[in-house]
C-alpha cells in the first residue's frame, strides 16, 4: 500500500501572513493587555501600553471603571459577559491623560490563567476616524 500525499482544494490557499501587510498594519497600531473581568481594570500589558492613555490612575475617580467613559461602562460589562462565548468586540471612549476620551475599538477573549482563575485579552486600536 503506498501512501498518497493529501490533495489541496484547488480554491483554498493558505493564509501567507508576509502577504498580509494590512494585518501587520493593524498588530502594528494594536495594543494588547489583560483585564480584570469583574472591575475592569488592566491587570498588565501584553506590549507596551497605549500611549496618552490614562488606563491607571484618574485624580477624583469614582470607581475602578471610571478610565472607561460613564456612557459606555454597560456596553463594558456586556462584552466582558460576552466572553463566556469565548469572543467579544465593542467600540468604547476610553479616558486619556489630557481629560479627554478616545474611542477605541476593543476586541477581548477569554484567557485562562490557571485551573480557577480568567481573564480577558483586550486588543485596543484606535477606532478608524480618530486622530492619531
Amino acid at each position: 500500500m503506498t501512501l498518497e500525499p493529501p490533495t489541496r482544494h484547488p480554491l483554498r490557499r493558505p493564509l501567507q501572513f508576509s502577504n498580509s501587510d494590512w494585518l501587520k498594519a493593524w498588530l502594528n497600531r494594536a495594543y494588547r493587555a489583560l483585564l480584570n473581568l469583574k472591575n475592569l481594570r488592566i491587570l498588565r500589558w501584553i506590549d507596551s501600553p497605549m500611549p496618552g492613555l490614562a488606563w491607571c490612575h484618574r485624580p477624583g475617580a469614582p470607581s475602578p471603571e471610571s478610565w472607561i467613559h460613564p456612557a459606555d461602562e454597560p456596553a463594558a460589562r456586556r462584552l466582558s459577559e460576552e466572553l463566556a462565548s469565548g469572543h467579544a468586540r465593542a467600540t468604547l471612549r476610553l479616558a486619556r491623560i489630557d481629560g479627554d476620551w478616545l474611542p477605541v475599538d476593543v476586541v477581548a477573549n477569554i484567557v485562562l490563567l490557571d485551573q480557577h482563575t480568567t481573564a480577558g485579552l483586550f486588543t485596543l486600536r484606535r477606532a478608524s476616524g480618530t486622530a492619531r
